[in-house]
């Protein structure tokens, strides 16, 4: 998979550089603007959810040591499938966090919406067509998989299901169009360990640039 066009986007480094000369004071007594403005409290709650993401991602797996019976669920129930709704609501929350520390660190302005892909563009981070494919998915996952059960309108649904449709490829064969699953846009566990160890190696140059206190 090809994570980005370049290692770092001129962009990023153009807010780099603005954000660098400024002085980042603030006032460690006053909880709320602390947490509200230092990227060390987004970055924490990024990496917690990332690690709940990695916990219901292995529990996916086949060799998963407990069975849904062990787990009280009773026989027949499937962890893979209850476990995937949650498991991209973490993923995509942990991305959205993480992009939004780096863009404490940048001082960009208030974003303040869940859309992956504008995220990137905000800090000045460009991705491949496959990336942007995964976060659109993970984008729908946080807004209809966590905020709410179903889209709010038909156009909504119709939206999510377009997206939907870009990590499948359709060929027809004896025509008939048959769903063939595009491996580098799956939402799944090493794809998105892929995104999240992309996207967090720019907090760690940034945040190494920017002393905040």
């Amino acid at each position: 998979m090809v994570i980005g066009y370049n290692a770092m986007s001129e962009s990023f480094h153009e807010y780099l550089s603005d954000a660098s000369k400024k002085v980042r004071e603030y006032n460690l007594n006053e909880v709320f603007l602390r947490r509200k403005d230092i990227s060390t409290y987004y970055w924490n709650c990024a990496s917690d959810l990332h690690a709940a993401a990695l916990i219901l991602g292995h529990a996916r797996k086949p060799d998963f040591c407990m069975t849904a019976e062990d787990l009280g669920l009773g026989k027949g129930f499937s962890l893979d499938i209850a476990i995937s709704p949650p498991f991209r609501l973490n993923a995509g929350m942990s991305i959205e966090l993480l992009l939004k520390a780096i863009g404490k660190i940048l001082d960009r302005p208030e974003m303040p919406n869940h859309r992956l892909n504008d995220l990137c563009l905000h800090v000045g981070i460009k991705v491949s067509d496959d990336i942007r494919a995964i976060l659109d998915v993970l984008t729908e996952s946080i807004y209809w998989e966590g905020r709410y059960l179903v889209p709010k309108s038909i156009s909504n649904w119709k939206e999510a299901l377009q997206i939907w449709s870009n990590i499948w490829s359709t060929p027809e064969k004896d025509g008939l169009v048959v769903l063939t699953i595009i491996p580098e846009r799956q939402p799944s566990l090493s794809n998105y360990e892929m995104i999240w160890e992309h996207l967090q190696s720019y907090y760690q140059i940034a945040k190494e640039s920017i002393y905040e206190c």
